[in-house]
């Protein structure tokens, strides 16, 4: 059996997580707590654009993309 962890991420900013076995019934949430970004609006924007449309884009912005992301991050 294999271990299942569900995230579950509120519209109010909280989050809870729970975890249980396969074929074991589903879980409530339990208790939420906070949970703050530590990147703001514009490295979240970047990240969800690398996520998603990264791998559609011609390879010479692909070269650049990859070398502007292997520069570590300030958070």
């Amino acid at each position: 059996m294999a271990d299942r962890l569900l995230v579950d991420l509120g519209a109010d900013g909280r989050a809870s997580v729970a975890s249980w076995l396969d074929g074991d019934e589903f879980p409530d949430s339990g208790e939420s707590f906070d949970l703050s970004w530590p990147l703001d609006a514009d490295a979240l924007e970047e990240l969800r654009w690398y996520l998603e449309e990264y791998l559609s884009v011609p390879v010479g912005v692909r070269e650049y993309v990859r070398a502007r992301t292997d520069q570590p991050m300030s958070l």
